[in-house]
């Protein structure tokens, strides 16, 4: 997917300006997760923050423990990120919605 440092870069950037002119939700989540793994702070991903990422995002899907993540457990964890994004609780995602879950995270 994205082979170096600056190619991750420059998708996040393309992502943060499609997320401006209003992509879907699960497009702007994952700009968010992008922001997560970069732990360091230098806007670039590195092997050891991805490795470290999956391990996270794994060990929150599997809630079993048994090592596989079933579909279950896959679409519980999508429903539950609806819901805290949905704030009206409506089962949809509004971009004003998705704007300030993304302000928040950014601390905006």
């Amino acid at each position: 997917m994205f082979h170096t440092a600056r190619s991750l870069r420059l998708g996040v950037l393309a992502l943060a300006g499609a997320l401006a002119l209003g992509v879907t939700a699960s497009h702007a989540q994952e700009l968010m997760r992008l922001g997560q793994y970069d732990a360091d702070g230098d806007h670039a991903i590195s092997m050891a923050e991805a490795k470290t990422a999956f391990k996270a995002e794994f060990s929150e899907l599997d809630q079993n423990h048994d090592g596989a993540v079933s579909e279950d457990e896959f679409m519980n964890a999508r429903l539950a990120a609806l819901s805290r994004l949905d704030t009206d609780h409506n089962g949809k995602i509004t971009r004003a919605e998705m704007r300030a879950a993304m302000r928040a995270r950014l601390g905006r």
